[in-house]
């Protein structure tokens, strides 16, 4: 194995993701552009494009034009340039990634996810650049490369976790290995493989070089076809390799952002450092002035209601309330988060900044330069709530504690502490009386429901106000403290799960009660004020002792208001997300508009236009906050089997922060760094910026081929009659077209095939376009029909391949076998459970097909009514006896799963072999069990995802994650077809066969 490295042309580096060689020249990606340097040299220029996100550029094998993958107007496909440069050309359009991964000959390979039933796993194309013409191949995978002479195809079939989220070492069901096909023969062997991940593969003569995880960190091995040797050929302890590429004489990858190559005879690893253009700035590292109403995380109002605050991309700004006020920014601090605005009485505003690298309650004055920064310790705080007498601030923190901050002093004390374990986040809601005298709040009770209690400043004393035995949420003190008001819920049982399946579809009811203090602070009985509420929350109540609340009304949140001495309930306004009380006025949120409304009838309403609030970003001093920040909440919220030290983490990539040049590296880094979590469920979402907008493109809810230059209607995803899925926009009364039919026109334009048939429909989802038919290309009669593509048909192709699986059990059983598919744990799984449960009762044998299910909540649900079985029965003259309970599972039931079966698909498979239910079959389930409960936004919006859960059976031991659910019948798939007929026909036998 190697031990030295040399350094080619030396110059300081930048970070550099992709790389691809010839034997003259290299390409590879740096600051989200595309380069293309000289090997005599190391000289390299820009190619020109205007993607945003490149990916995986590959030279041609005649060396003219580079073929990528990227970005643009967020949508990735494939495109190839010219190495002069110049325009792309865009090969591929559909609504999904498509991603580019060889080249095959003059041919090119991509992975796309775009006609994958039931669920978006990847398949393999080929594509010719030129004419744009492109076929399904035989293989399915993520990824394959051919070999130069054609005998083989080395295909991974899973796709890298690394890819789509960030879990280093991964060792589930869904591990990525490679298959060899015999090109010739058909034959396919599995590459040598212990439990491990191997990837990206790339031939070189008869042997195959690939990344492999299997010493954990990833390095770069070779495989022998004649021999079956395997070989290591590096043994890097630091960072993973990725992105292998070939001349034929040498290995190209990419480590810690820097490119490597390795020269196969001489074993010599050189270092590539480019040499970019003197003084080269890359757009991406530039400052800007940012100008997006998305960016607003919250608008508040001063008690007086004269000035607003925004919390803006990590910026505080206020104005004087007007109706086009104008902002000032009052901290203006690139690189510092600075969050959660909240005014006191006498017109001070807090905020928390973490500008000391721990989040600290700022006190701005009405003076400039009036500031008080009070030390909060190492935590993450929310909730603040400044007393009237503006002598104090309530928050919480992340370890479930209850604080009160005396400003004067600085110092805090502890009011109370949440020791009740929850899936989410406990909010206190506290609320101050007007003497700042009383602080209410809401604390969990050890059977979950919640119960009200308030604290005494003077005293320090707590007094519990309601008893456990009702959920009683959302204190609110009159104006003049006298009376405390809330909601009270007794409709809870399973309603009140938080991620239980067994939640959805039950409404929970609230009341408004108050409670009347004496002169003395006690509290008199409740009193019901109102009453049949549906999702109650955000009670405030108003000096007129009028009540406005939020609640569901039509599936929508909507204003309300109440009389407090009468009950009587009025509607306000629909469509409020959120709204504040000032005096006489409401400032109501409707998405990212704002207005004033008067709280007295008839509730006038002046509407506050926010102007486009401008912020300078400054990249490079974001990143190294985000990274800081991302490393706060790791130490702060993660839990999992490996919790790594963080500290070792900071200096492990902090070097990187230097090389960063474009959001994308930040990306990169963030997800190699929260891979070293080892955990399921760690991710993040990145805000998009404003230029870049969905194309939208049409689809048709169809397959096509091409036939006499013409596209033909090859098949139609038919919805489902009953209307569980949404309807085919060919498959309507008006719209008269069927399988063998030419498309001969769009909008009045004829339409010759070439391109991919998305392109033809580019913007058009949802809107309408006119459709020309014909039944036959000789005598064109061309028929006219007007639709509207939709922008995803995912649900018309999964709907076609349950039916067909239903059809099939069926058949096969000759009637006596049901078949129920859980595409998640969530209200799809759940509307699909319900509705083709009741329709099978009366089946023998049950098949609960999980493969693919992609999770959600808990399944407590689908395994308590699949443990349902007969307990009694009424007779009845003339009929068949009446069982109690009337809906019942099948005597025999079995589960299928496979490699994609995870999160609450896992839960569901341990839980029902817990009960008993019935075999299991198929393949090892994922092993993606441990819940996220932490999502968390960084300074430009980011969301960082950190499971807060980890699941172990009830003695403790670690159960699923990373490891998945081995099936009681081992029942593999089908290669050639993973969501086939072959796993399920062969799953069916053993039912029948068990009875």
């Amino acid at each position: 194995m190697l031990a030295n490295v040399t350094i080619l042309y030396g110059r300081q580096p930048v970070m550099y993701r992709y790389m691809d060689v010839n034997r003259t020249h290299v390409v590879f990606t740096c600051g989200d552009q595309l380069w293309i340097m000289n090997r005599s040299d190391g000289v390299a220029r820009v190619v020109k494009t205007d993607q945003t996100v490149i990916e995986n550029p590959l030279f041609s094998p005649d060396g003219s034009s580079i073929a990528y993958s990227a970005v643009l107007n967020g949508n990735t496909d494939v495109y190839v340039v010219s190495i002069t440069g110049g325009v792309s050309r865009r090969l591929t359009w559909h609504p999904g990634r498509d991603r580019l991964r060889s080249w095959n000959g003059t041919r090119i390979i991509y992975s796309s996810a775009k006609a994958a039933a039931p669920a978006r796993y990847t398949e393999l194309y080929e594509i010719d650049p030129t004419s744009g013409r492109e076929r399904k191949l035989p293989c399915t995978g993520s990824y394959c490369q051919v070999a130069p002479d054609s005998t083989y195809t080395a295909i991974v079939g899973a796709e890298d976790i690394m890819e789509t989220g960030a879990f280093r070492v991964y060792r589930g069901g869904n591990l990525c290995r490679i298959q060899l096909k015999n090109n010739t023969t058909g034959d396919i062997q599995d590459l040598p493989n212990g439990g491990w991940n191997d990837l990206s593969p790339v031939w070189v003569n008869g042997t195959l070089y690939y990344i492999s995880d299997q010493d954990r960190i990833r390095n770069l091995y070779s495989y022998d076809l004649p021999t079956g040797r395997i070989s290591q050929l590096t043994a890097f302890d630091d960072y993973d390799i990725h992105s292998l590429s070939t001349d034929g004489r040498s290995i190209a990858f990419e480590k810690g952002g820097q490119l490597f190559l390795l020269d196969l005879r001489t074993r010599l690893l050189q270092s590539v450092l480019p040499q970019l253009p003197a003084g080269y700035i890359f757009p991406g590292q530039q400052a800007y002035t940012l100008s997006d109403k998305r960016q607003i995380r919250s608008v508040c109002i001063s008690p007086d209601g004269t000035r607003l605050a925004v919390d803006y991309r990590g910026d505080i700004l206020e104005a004087e309330l007007s109706k086009t006020p104008v902002f000032r920014n009052i901290t203006a601090s690139a690189g510092v988060h600075e969050q959660q605005p909240a005014w006191s009485t006498d017109g001070r505003l807090a905020y928390l900044s973490d500008a000391s690298g721990e989040y600290n309650l700022i006190i701005q004055g009405k003076k400039a330069g009036d500031c008080q920064k009070i030390g909060l310790g190492e935590s993450y705080f929310s909730e603040l709530q400044w007393s009237p007498d503006g002598q104090k601030i309530a928050l919480c923190d992340h370890r479930r504690r209850l604080l009160i901050v005396d400003i004067p002093s600085g110092k805090s004390c502890v009011v109370a502490v949440d020791s009740v374990s929850v899936l989410n986040e406990n909010q206190f809601n506290c609320q101050w009386s007007a003497d700042s005298k009383l602080l209410a709040y809401q604390e969990r009770c050890p059977n979950q429901l919640i119960r009200l209690v308030v604290y005494n400043t003077a005293s320090s004393q707590t007094a519990i106000l309601t008893d456990g035995t009702v959920d009683t949420r959302f204190p609110v003190f009159s104006p003049d403290g006298k009376r405390l008001y809330f909601g009270v819920c007794r409709d809870n049982s399973l309603a009140l799960s938080e991620l239980d399946v067994s939640a959805f579809g039950r409404d929970r009811l609230w009341d408004i009660y108050q409670i009347t203090f004496s002169a003395d602070n006690k509290p008199v009985r409740p009193r019901k004020v109102t009453s049949n509420l549906l999702d109650l929350h955000n009670l405030a109540v108003t000096a007129e002792d009028r009540l406005f609340f939020i609640v569901n009304k039509d599936g929508r949140p909507c204003l309300m208001a109440c009389e407090a001495g009468t009950g009587v309930i009025s509607v306000i306004r629909s469509n409020v997300n959120d709204f504040q009380t000032v005096t006489g006025q409401l400032l109501c949120r409707q998405g990212n508009d704002f207005s004033l409304l008067e709280t007295m009838p008839p509730h006038r309403a002046q509407e506050i236009r926010i102007p486009s609030l401008s912020v300078m970003v400054d990249p490079t001093a974001e990143w190294r906050n985000e990274f800081n920040e991302t490393l706060r909440l790791i130490r702060d919220f993660f839990r999992g089997s490996r919790h790594p030290d963080v500290n070792a983490l900071k200096q492990r990539y902090e070097p990187w922060l230097a090389m960063l040049t474009c959001r994308e590296d930040f990306k990169y880094l963030l997800r190699q760094m929260l891979g070293e979590l080892q955990s399921s469920h760690v991710f993040f979402s990145s805000s998009k910026e404003p230029a870049q907008v969905d194309e939208a493109i049409g689809l048709l809810g169809a397959d096509w081929e091409i036939d006499q230059g013409h596209y033909r209607l090859n098949r139609i995803y038919h919805g489902d009659v009953w209307g569980a899925t949404s309807s085919n926009p060919l498959d309507r009364d008006s719209v008269h077209v069927s399988e063998g039919d030419y498309l001969v026109s769009i909008d009045g334009k004829p339409v010759p095939a070439g391109a991919p048939f998305e392109a033809l429909l580019q913007g058009a989802a949802g809107k309408r376009v006119m459709l020309g038919f014909s039944h036959q290309l000789s005598a064109v009669e061309e028929r006219l029909y007007p639709v509207l593509p939709l922008d995803n048909d995912e649900d018309l192709r999964r709907w076609q391949w349950v039916s067909g699986n239903r059809f099939f059990v069926d058949s096969m059983s000759k009637g006596r076998a049901g078949y129920i598919y859980l595409s998640d744990t969530h209200r799809s799984g759940y509307q699909a459970f319900n509705r083709d449960f009741a329709s099978q009762a009366n089946k023998a044998f049950l098949i609960v097909d999980a493969r693919f299910n992609a999770g959600g909540y808990f399944p407590d649900y689908f395994v308590e009514m699949l443990a349902r079985r007969p307990l009694l029965q009424f007779l009845r003259n003339n009929a068949s006896p009446l069982q109690e309970p009337l809906m019942t599972a099948a005597p025999k039931i079995m589960l299928l799963i496979n490699q994609r079966t995870a999160s609450g698909g896992e839960l569901l498979a341990a839980e029902f072999r817990q009960r008993g239910l019935g075999l299991i079959a198929g393949t090892r389930t994922a092993g993606l069990s441990n819940p996220y409960t932490c999502d968390h936004q960084l300074l430009d919006g980011t969301t960082v995802v950190l499971p807060t859960l980890e699941l172990t059976d009830l003695k403790y031991h670690l159960i699923l994650e990373n490891q998945g659910l081995v099936p009681d019948i081992i029942v593999p798939g089908n290669t050639e077809e993973p969501a086939g007929r072959t796993q399920l026909l062969r799953s069916l036998a053993h039912l029948l066969s068990n009875q």
